[in-house]
């Protein structure tokens, strides 16, 4: 048996990832403020502005963390002002990510890295939100350098390794709470290996000095954690006469204890002190255990992380105890009580239906390579299939769903397709029969299953009929010829082929239709029409002989409308938001263009309604796919125009039911 040679040099290990980080730069470069800004990209992109203007930076946990706002302000100040500079950093930590699994090379094999950075490179899911002012591109970058440096760690036990997961998981704390979710079920899964040691210890039948590596990860980890662990407090809520992660937006800060809102007024009250007193034991607790595994490298831990942390949270230091306070409580607490409110409010399939549509060409061979790497396990494998199976369970049941989680799911499904496929290449037969046999295989089969796809999606059924025995006739002929090493082969094949189609996939998603509320992964995203909206106002202003920061502009904020509205005016001198009771006396009070929900235009067209010179026109503010999918239930697997609009929309992205929006109305006074 002959498999494909792994043999690389470090030089051309170097040339290929550079050309891998090169081209998904380009990719995700790319025409990358084709998009009007999502809502949440218009709040992390003002936000940033603000620090970037020396105007501090407060923690907030409904926008995740700090790390996102001082790398986009440092980019703003660096580079300049502009939507592409805003998504350039996601875009730089998404082109990295591709690399990064070359440097765990050792665990993958040299063709599993060449296919994770494959499957990153190309996956619809991975370059979306690669070219997205969210934190989801940082994440992924974060865990997955996470998962490299324990598992160098734990092969040489260099103490620089600990060193890299405390700076990983400050960076990761400091910049999304779904690190909580990550680090859980990693340690859930050292706390499974180390099962028998941990009892020991507990036992004291052995000491925490001479613990595992594996012990150590976890307990350097656990230790990490720990303190920003007490919010959990919440969870028995119902049961305890106080409350310590409040929930009511009326009662104060939504996560954190009831009257903390006091502290501003030196009153401590009694729900705050216990949350102290909370943290500091479970600090105290995290000292003792990290003294006594090993008192130096601990701390030199700590200090690494508590610099990154507090430095973050506290916003450089320019607002230490609020920061510590909403850091190390309300980061955890505000997405607990999230848990109930259920934002998104997904059916349980959500996730399911967006890989289905999106990351086929990752779903289809992890159903074969779960089972196999279960039957054919290594440590590693073993880590990887609880990662993955620890994602899917939690992103699943959690309350909130919404389409960037995706691809915290897709991170582990990359790196097991990984090694289930250097074990399919690596054990490949290709040396039975003549390199061109193979090439000739491959490309009449890919050729010819391309060409029917494409007159299935012409309609030219006949033609598509004809087209399919030819790749099944030419694959039996090949089975024969290569006998026992077939299946691998066609399975290698099967999955090139794949990636192929969802290239074209992520092309159509990422650029033909990055605009188009048909698309699933686009959730809820700001409309194209806010573009004629800054143009007009660009030719008012011009109209008006005034520049254009100098306009008079009324923003309607009903419904969160003043978004990204506040982004794109954030250098206007007199701009006015208010809401439904503040319109008519804008409009009567001021020379303005209003920009209005199309709830309350009749209350600007009375107030208008003996004014002739004034015009309007109305526009989409936001669109949405019509979330048809949540009527599925078991009557509908049975319904074959189902199943027929399903396949329309996989192929062809056609809906069944018109796209939602949310409409609005633009006034401005006559030429």
């Amino acid at each position: 048996m002959t498999g494909i040679s792994s043999d690389l040099s470090r030089t051309k290990i170097g040339l290929i990832v550079s050309i891998l980080i090169l081209t998904a730069f380009c990719l995700r470069i790319w025409d990358i403020d084709m998009r009007v800004l999502h809502h949440d990209e218009s709040l992390h992109a003002y936000y940033s502005w603000v620090l970037y203007k020396g105007d501090g930076y407060v923690h907030n946990p409904m926008m995740h963390g700090p790390f996102q706002f001082f790398l986009t302000a440092s980019l703003f100040k660096t580079i300049g002002i502009s939507e592409t500079v805003l998504r350039l950093a996601p875009a730089l930590f998404g082109s990295l990510l591709v690399g990064l699994p070359w440097l765990i090379r050792d665990k993958l094999g040299t063709w599993g890295a060449v296919a994770c950075s494959f499957f990153l490179l190309t996956s619809p899911s991975f370059l979306y939100f690669s070219r997205f002012a969210r934190n989801d591109a940082y994440m992924c970058l974060w865990h997955l350098a996470l998962v490299i440096a324990i598992w160098r760690y734990i092969d040489s036990g260099l103490h620089r390794y600990l060193y890299a997961i405390g700076a990983l998981m400050g960076l990761a704390f400091a910049t999304k709470e779904t690190t909580f979710l990550t680090v859980g079920i990693f340690a859930c899964y050292l706390i499974v290996v180390s099962r028998r040691e941990i009892l020991a210890v507990l036992m004291a039948k052995k000491s925490l000095n001479t613990i595992s590596r594996h012990c150590s990860i976890l307990l350097i980890m656990g230790t990490l954690t720990l303190p920003q662990l007490g919010a959990t407090v919440g969870l028995l809520q119902g049961y305890i006469p106080l409350i310590l992660v409040n929930s009511e937006p009326t009662s104060g800060a939504i996560g954190m204890p009831a009257g903390s809102e006091l502290l501003s007024q030196g009153i401590i009250s009694n729900q705050v002190l216990v949350a102290i007193g909370i943290v500091g034991f479970l600090s105290l607790l995290a000292i003792v255990f990290g003294t006594a595994w090993n008192k130096t490298v601990w701390w030199r831990i700590v200090a690494i992380f508590a610099g990154i942390w507090l430095f973050l949270f506290t916003g450089a230091f320019t607002n230490v105890f609020e920061g510590i306070g909403t850091g190390i409580w309300q980061s955890l607490g505000y997405w607990l009580v999230q848990h109930d409110v259920a934002r998104g409010d997904q059916p349980w399939f959500y996730y399911l239906m967006l890989l289905l549509t999106y990351e086929f060409h990752i779903l289809v061979p992890l159903m074969i390579s779960v089972p196999y790497l279960l039957k054919y396990r290594s440590p590693f494998s073993n880590f990887l299939l609880f990662w993955l199976g620890g994602s899917v369970l939690f992103y699943f049941i959690a309350g909130e769903k919404m389409p960037w989680l995706v691809i915290n799911m897709g991170l582990p499904s990359v790196m097991v397709l990984g090694v289930f496929i250097n074990h399919l290449v690596v054990n490949a037969n290709f040396s039975r029969i003549s390199s061109l046999t193979h090439i000739g295989w491959f490309l009449v089969t890919v050729c010819s299953l391309s060409g029917a796809l494409l007159m299935f999606a012409q309609g030219n059924i006949v033609i598509m009929f004809f087209l399919i025995p030819l790749p099944i006739a030419i694959t039996i002929w090949y089975c024969q010829r290569n006998n026992s090493y077939c299946v691998r082969n066609i399975a290698l094949v099967s999955f090139v082929l794949l990636g192929l189609i969802s290239s074209m996939v992520s092309l159509r998603t990422n650029y033909v239709q990055a605009n188009d509320p048909s698309e699933l992964i686009a959730y809820t995203q700001s409309s194209a029409d806010l573009k004629l909206v800054l143009d007009k106002t660009e030719e008012m202003a011009g109209l008006q002989g005034v520049p254009r920061e100098s306009i008079d502009i009324f923003v309607d904020t009903t419904d969160g409308y003043a978004w990204p509205w506040v982004w794109y005016f954030r250098d206007f001198t007199s701009v006015v938001y208010g809401d439904s009771n503040g319109i008519a006396k804008s409009v009567l009070d001021r020379d303005a263009i209003m920009l209005i929900n199309a709830k309350n235009t009749k209350i600007v067209d009375d107030a208008l309604l003996n004014t002739q010179d004034y015009e309007w026109f109305d526009y989409q503010h936001r669109e949405w796919h019509p979330e048809s999918y949540r009527d599925f239930n078991t009557k509908v697997l049975m319904d074959t125009k189902s199943w027929g609009n399903a396949f329309d929309y996989l192929l062809f992205r056609e809906l069944d039911s018109s796209t939602g929006s949310a409409k609005a109305r633009m006034y401005f006074r006559g030429e």
